[in-house]
């Protein structure tokens, strides 16, 4: 027969076990939410600006051989130049929920929304943004995710756009569409540009994005085909894989989640209004 100690024991070790289920079960939810959220992209910052750490040697961000208006990958602490080539391998617009500056305070993006999901929630006084219950607000942004030629092995590498970009980012897919019929079929150089605010007499410098003339592949009816000059047969392999990963993984909404919950982020006497303020070209969700 089982003393009063064996039997204590027993029930704690029952107790444990499954208490130690639901934390697993939850640090894999947890984990999922973290790999939706785009936690996992490896983001590319730039234009730099001439007073940024980047390009301080005193500084703990301090990369060497950046320079103003150049582009870096901060965690990795690359140096991609002031011009670089990449490939596109997807375009992707989402919506960034970002909370309001405080004072000195900077805004900071807190998760990324699908399209059809920041639809639910009407816009405010900015037919663009739309305003949630929690305080936050819901911004448009575009993504161009990228392989870098040189640096094969990063994975998930992204450029985004907001803000003023976003028409420097629409005038592109306008143009890329014009002269492709899959975004990895060209090559991209990369710089910047200077535009000015008349508003605060300043310029402001953007990525520039040129097309080569110069094709990695074409896509045909019947499949892809290599041209001269092109890629070889093993990066070309490597391209299209990861585009095909990528358009997947959006598709599976593994890259950014779909809301569970979207009537907890209206606002009081939202909730089942339609939304029907937004354009078409704002409302469609970009994707090659």
């Amino acid at each position: 027969m089982a003393t009063k100690n064996e039997v204590a024991k027993a029930t704690k070790n029952e107790v444990m076990g499954d208490f130690n289920a639901r934390v697993l079960a939850a640090a894999q939810a947890e984990q999922e939410v973290r790999a939706q959220s785009g936690s996992n992209l490896t983001w590319i910052t730039g234009p730099i600006s001439g007073d940024s750490g980047f390009v301080e040697p005193t500084s703990a961000d301090y990369i060497k051989g950046a320079k103003k208006n150049g582009y870096v990958i901060k965690d990795k602490k690359i140096n991609l130049g002031t011009t670089f080539n990449a490939i596109p391998i997807g375009m992707f617009k989402v919506f960034a929920e970002q909370t309001i500056p405080q004072g000195s305070e900077m805004s900071k993006t807190v998760s990324y929304w699908l399209p059809e999901d920041a639809a639910q929630i009407p816009t405010g006084d900015n037919n663009f943004e739309h305003p949630l219950s929690n305080g936050n607000v819901l911004k448009p942004v575009h993504w161009i995710f990228l392989y870098l030629p040189s640096h094969p092995e990063i994975k998930g590498v992204v450029l985004s756009f907001r803000s003023t970009a976003n028409s420097i980012y629409s005038a592109f897919e306008k143009v890329l569409k014009g002269c492709s019929k899959i975004c990895p079929e060209v090559m991209l150089s990369i710089s910047s540009q200077g535009i000015e605010n008349k508003k605060y007499k300043k310029t402001y410098y953007y990525p520039k994005l040129e097309i080569d003339e110069q094709r990695n592949f074409a896509l045909t009816d019947s499949g892809i085909k290599s041209v001269a000059g092109g890629l070889d047969k093993d990066t070309l392999k490597d391209v299209l894989d990861r585009y095909c990963e990528l358009q997947e993984a959006f598709k599976a909404q593994t890259v950014v989640a779909k809301k569970a919950n979207i009537a907890g982020y209206l606002s009081e006497g939202d909730a089942g209004s339609a939304f029907d303020d937004m354009d078409d070209a704002e409302e469609a969700e970009i994707r090659f």
